[in-house]
């Protein structure tokens, strides 16, 4: 027989299995129990045991506040109300209820210190809390630290917020868990399930979530893969049309550069006649000061000639309208260099401005440029990934290849050690037959 270190029983009650946990000799075996008379009636019994811890507690699937019912049947008092219980005893009457502090199943295993390589046994009597508490110990990791687990459930829901025995069963049956035996013997109506950690069905259960999970993550390769595929498509047209904007923006910069060559000749046309025209107007202002020096002249000797001062009269007010007209002339050609020069400053601020433009045309070059060379890169970068996604596909599906081929030993030996078991249980059916033959003769 295994040698158990640690049985504990929740609920123990006034524990009538308490003999039948001394003969298995366990290293250890703790009662709980939250009836506080039958904590204390159980203590005194065990006395001087020192193998055995008697805690007085109310256990529940999370630390809370709870509220225990006491019946006239010690063994139904619970932290849930009996309401079918009392249908199968119409006799059965609360007697008192105790608010307790109930202390969380997934701490108080963890308090006892399970050793993780020895066999452990656990017994949960908790009516209406029977799952609830499974559940607990299944999130935290701690079910299957127990080779042997058994229940007491009845048939039916038999407490307020209680599951049927079957349901629960199913579940743990799904937890790698096999139903060895039901205990009728102390009460038809509620009786005890034992059943023990299967190995194989765990390890099954392992490989059937790591070929889940493989799954999943070979469907969120292939959801990447179609997004990085996506992606580049997208680079693709993307870097394709930033070389149409490149090739736009080369040939705008073409003709900006053809514009400034047809301006610059516009300029130095511009300044050819602006030299012309002040050339113009110093030959007037001679011609000007002659005609000052010979009008004066002709008034100094107008005293002299005054027989002459008619004939020199009409030369002086011929002179005087040539001087007009000079003047005349003059004002129009200072008013047409007035016009060439705005229109030269014109034409200089709109060659600042085509080389502004250029230097923005340049820089964004460079940027697009720029941009271009790490698109190359970044797809670069996403083919190297792909590459080693692909490796890791074929890894992967090699590994699910060698799995399902271990599933399918495995399944062999389960179906061997099945037989094997029935063959057991005809012999052992033979043996009772023969015994119970030799004992009648």
């Amino acid at each position: 027989m295994t040698t158990i270190d640690t049985l504990i029983h929740l609920g123990a009650g006034p524990c009538r299995e308490l003999d039948a946990h001394l003969a298995l000799q366990p290293e250890r075996l703790i009662l709980v129990e939250a009836d506080p008379s039958l904590a204390e009636a159980l203590s005194a019994r065990v006395q001087g045991r020192e193998s055995v811890d008697v805690r007085h507690l109310a256990v529940a699937s999370k630390p809370a506040e709870v509220i225990f019912h006491r019946y006239n049947l010690p063994d139904a008092g619970s932290l849930h109300p009996a309401t079918g219980l009392k249908a199968l005893f119409p006799g059965l009457k609360r007697l008192q209820t105790l608010t307790m502090e109930a202390v969380g199943i997934g701490d108080l295993i963890d308090s006892f210190r399970l050793e993780p390589d020895a066999v452990h046994r656990l017994i949960v009597d908790l009516p209406g809390e029977e799952f609830p508490c499974l559940r607990a110990l299944y999130d935290g990791g701690q079910l299957h630290r127990f080779q042997w687990l058994s229940m007491y459930c009845g048939h039916e829901p038999l407490y307020e917020h209680g599951l049927a025995a079957g349901a629960i069963l199913d579940w743990l049956s799904e937890q790698g868990f096999d139903l060895v035996e039901c205990d009728e013997t102390q009460d038809p109506d509620r009786p005890c399930w034992i059943l023990k950690r299967n190995p194989l069905k765990l390890e099954c259960l392992t490989l059937q979530s790591q070929i889940q999970q493989f799954l999943a993550d070979k469907s969120a390769l292939t959801k990447d893969k179609a997004a990085l595929s996506a992606a580049r498509d997208e680079q693709t047209k993307l870097a394709a049309e930033r070389q149409q904007q490149i090739e736009a923006l080369n040939a705008e910069k073409a003709a900006l550069v053809n514009e400034r060559a047809g301006l610059s000749a516009a300029r130095d046309e511009q300044a050819k006649l602006a030299a012309e025209r002040q050339q113009q107007i110093e030959a007037l202002n001679a011609e000007k000061a002659v005609l000052a020096k010979e009008k004066a002249a002709l008034s100094a000797a107008r005293d002299e000639q005054a027989t002459l001062v008619a004939e020199r009269q009409q030369q002086i007010e011929a002179l005087n309208a040539e001087k007009a007209a000079l003047a005349k002339d003059k004002a129009e050609l200072g008013a047409a260099c007035d016009e060439q020069a705005k229109l030269v400053a014109e034409r200089q601020q709109q060659i600042e401005a085509l080389n502004a433009e250029k230097a923005a045309l340049a820089k964004d070059k460079a940027a697009l440029s720029a941009a271009r060379d790490e698109q190359a890169t970044l797809a670069q970068a996403r083919q190297v990934e792909i590459d080693s996604l692909k490796s890791r596909l074929q890894e992967q599906q090699k590994r699910v290849t060698e799995l399902e081929s271990q599933l399918t030993e495995r399944d062999q030996r389960q179906a061997l050690l099945d037989e094997e078991l029935h063959k057991a249980e005809g012999q052992i059916e033979l043996i009772k037959d023969l015994l119970l033959r030799s004992e009648l003769g």
